[in-house]
Parts: C-alpha cells; structure tokens; sequence
C-alpha cells in the first residue's frame, strides 16, 4: 500500500483510479500518527490526573460527635476531630474556619496527620471568635509542589464546650491533640484582617492591630478611632441639610427646635408643640408664601409663644443652633427702633436695622440685623434696604465657633461672638415684634412672614443654599 502510495503521488497524478488510493493512504496514516500521539500525551497526564483525584470526597471527615469538636469561648479555643478513611496518601491537611464572614486556614503537615483509618483533634487558639462553618481539605503531592484538593467535609452550628484545664485533663483529647496557640506570620497579609479601620501588622511573627486615625476614609464614611468605620464623626462629614448624629447622618429638619409653617394657624410643626398664639390683627394669608404666610400691619399684631419655652435650646456657649425665616417687608419706617422678625427669649432674633443701631457691619435702615449674643452691638449687619423689594430668606447660626448671617443663600459677614444664655432670662419669645414684657408700638413688624425654623443644631452654608434653592420658587 505505501509502494503505491508513493508511485501515485509522484509519477501518476493523472490517473484518478490511483489517486483514490493515494487519499486512502495518507488518511490511515494520519489516524496512526495521531493515535499515537493521544496515547503518549495520556500516559503523562493520567498519572496528573490521578494524583489530583486520588483523595476521595470521604476521605477527611469531621467529627461532630463524641464532643471532640467545639468551641471554647472562655479560652477562645476551637477544637476540630478530623478522621481520615482509607485512602492514597496524603501530604497534609487544610483546616479553614469561616469567623465573620472571614475565612482563617490552619495548614497541618505531614508528621501531624493522623493514621490511616484513625482521627485526631487539632485545638488551636481563636481570637477572633466562634467559628461559622469549619471545613476540611486533604493537601497532596504533584511532584515536588504541594496541592490543596478539594473540601471534603464541613460543619456548621458548632457546639460549645470546655477545653481541658491542665495536662492530666487531656484524656478526654485523644493523642496528637495541638495545644493552643496564637497565630503566627510571616508578612502582614497573613494576619486576620479586622477591617477597612484596623492595621493588621506582623511585627515579629506576631501579628499586631492598630486602629486607624479618627477621620481616615472608609467604605461607609470616616474611621471613628476605634476601629469601626461610621458615616460621620460631625457634621462636616455629612452632605448638605444632614448632620451626625451617634456617628449617623440624619436629615437636618429633625433638629427643629420650633417650626411654624403658617399654612393654617399659628402652631408649632416641630413635634415640640410650642405652639403661638396670634394678637392684634395677624391672620394666615393662604394665597401667598410657600402654601400660606402669616400677615402683619405693623400696628399691634404679633405672634408669642410661652414664656421660658426655649431654655433648652441653650445648653453652653458651644451648643449650635440657628434660626431661618422667609420674610417679605412692608413700606414702614421705623423712627428709631427695630422690627423684629423673630426674637427668642430676648437673646437670639432677626430684625430689620433702624439707621444707627450697632453690630458689625455697615448700618442701613430697613437691612438685616441678625444676633445671637443677647448684645445687640454683636450682631450682624447687612447694608441693603430690603422693604418693599419682595421675598427673602435669612438665616443666623452659631456652629460653636461663628456666628454667620445668610441673606438669600448667600453669607453676609460672620463674626465669632458666642450666644447668649437665654436661661438667665424669662421672657417670652415673639414673631413680628420684640420679645420685651413691655413692646414699643415702633417695634412692630410690617409685611408678611413664612417658614420660621428654630434648630437646634448649626446650618452650614451649602445647607442654607439648599434651602433657599429648594424654596424660592414658592416666593417669586
């Protein structure tokens, strides 16, 4: 057959009868030469094969009875009894704990492995607590390389138990047993990692943990000092209209010390029920502001809430709080005194300016005034004229180191005067005039009233900015 193979392919090229056998030829032959060579990669790879798969699944078991296998949580010890069936040889053996979502493996070598058809209890030492899940995996040879098979057993739910207290206790461990110990390493990324807020080091062969920096970034936030990661450790770590709370950024109108929407009546929206009781000629207007607004004449209406209601929105000179009001002023003049807007037990307010009173600033009369000292010559001044010129948002606040004026989602000046103590005084706290037992007939506002908001917390400026955006649609 080859004879004619190499005739036909060479001198007879013509003849398709021989051409035929030609094909014949050479296909048997390529069958041959692949057969063999199948053949000689496969007696290289099954002995591969076979070493991979020479473990059985029933192999390593562990032993739930008996009570070899449990977890000690006084000596934060885990003991695990391991049987080995009969099988090829192993090399070792992996035990890996699953502990809060973490996995830990404890690697056992050759000349600690049990016998054939025989189990043993390894204990080691778990400073990071009980176990989830417990699992086990032969480690075999492929050459001179060492192989981690596959689990072939695990456990979950385990019992509790006591570890022996001394030598002559451990009868009930069966020999081979480990003694506790602590983990070791060799690089960092050996020792357990605590999370995103601790350093696992190895120093030594130990592994060593310490807690990142206070303000350091994490996945939720910041780093709290003590190893847990927090959305916010103070405001400023929160986005805009939200602040920390217990290390939680919470939405900003929770701090609402007092709330009066106008909508309908003169009450307290707060949830604090400090609610106001109208005089004179004040009425809600529900045609206009954000879905209604009180409506003052300038001649005897005012709104007063009860007397000392505010003392514990003060607590020290650090405490934070601030104070918004929409307001759209009337034509009045003042001759001398003060429109006030909102004034709280005498000691925080926002008026409108008579041309000479005092604060830091350039003084105009019918501008904003805003203080939270109780001393009128700390306030805040603005210099424009606001009467008759439609809608506003003003706010004052104290963030425990200024005290800033807003007009219009926009800082006017701050200054660093700390606020008064409003519980050395028992006043009442008033809208539309001042807050005084006896009220002079010029301190009466003129104009319309919406939104008055008392926190008891600061507003940062992108706060203020916010709020103003979100609401200015409703005043235009």
């Amino acid at each position: 057959m080859g004879e004619y193979g190499v005739k036909d392919v060479k001198f007879k090229k013509g003849l398709s009868s021989k051409k035929g056998l030609s094909s014949i030829v050479a296909t048997v032959l390529i069958i041959l030469i692949v057969i063999a060579a199948v053949a000689l990669i496969w007696s290289f790879v099954l002995p591969l094969i076979r070493q991979n798969y020479s473990v059985s699944t029933s192999d390593l078991t562990i032993v739930s009875s008996g009570g070899y296998t449990f977890w000690d949580s006084q000596k934060k010890v885990i003991c695990t009894q391991i049987k080995r069936s009969p099988s090829s040889d192993i090399a070792g053996l992996q035990v890996i704990y699953l502990i809060n979502g973490v996995s830990y493996s404890k690697k056992i070598n050759n000349s600690d492995i049990m016998e054939i058809n025989s189990a043993r209890t390894y204990c080691f030492k778990s400073i990071a607590g009980k176990p989830e899940k417990i699992s086990v995996a032969p480690i075999f040879l492929s050459g001179k390389k060492e192989i981690t098979g596959a689990v072939t057993s695990y456990l979950e739910n385990i019992k509790d138990g006591n570890y022996p207290e001394n030598e002559n206790s451990l009868s009930k461990i069966p020999e081979g047993a480990e003694e506790p110990e602590e983990p070791e390493c060799t690089y960092s990324s050996d020792c357990p990692d605590l999370g995103e807020c601790v350093d696992s080091l190895c120093i030594d062969n130990s592994c060593i943990y310490e807690n990142k920096e206070s303000g350091e970034q994490c996945s939720l936030g910041v780093c709290d000092g003590d190893g847990n990661c927090a959305e916010c450790l103070n405001n400023n770590d929160c986005g805009t209209l939200k602040f920390c709370d217990n290390k939680i950024c919470r939405d900003i109108f929770l701090r609402r010390f007092a709330y009066y929407k106008f909508d309908s009546d003169f009450n307290d929206y707060s949830g604090n029920n400090i609610n106001g009781a109208g005089y004179g000629n004040v009425y809600i207007d529900k045609s206009k502001g954000k879905n209604g607004c009180a409506v003052f004449d300038g001649d005897g209406d005012y709104i007063q809430m009860p007397r000392d209601a505010f003392d514990s929105l003060y607590k020290d000179s650090k405490s934070e709080m601030a104070i918004s009001v929409w307001f759209n002023a009337g034509p009045k003049l003042f001759d001398g005194q003060n429109p006030h807007m909102v004034k709280i037990e005498g000691g925080y307010f926002i008026v409108l300016q008579w041309a000479t009173g005092g604060g830091t600033g350039e003084k105009k009369e019918g501008a904003l005034k805003g203080v939270l000292t109780g001393d009128s010559s700390k306030g805040i001044l603005d210099n424009v004229d606001l009467r008759n010129t439609g809608w506003h948002f003003a706010v004052i606040s104290w963030n425990g180191t200024n005290q800033v004026m807003y007009k219009d989602g926009a800082v006017v000046a701050f200054n660093n005067y700390a606020p008064f103590d409003i519980t050395s005084r028992s006043w009442v706290s008033r809208i539309g005039v001042d807050a005084n037992d006896a009220i002079n007939s010029l301190d009466y506002f003129n104009g319309k009233i919406d939104e008055v908001m008392i926190f008891n917390t600061s507003l940062s400026d992108g706060d203020v900015l916010e709020m103003y955006n979100s609401d200015k649609g409703y005043y235009q």
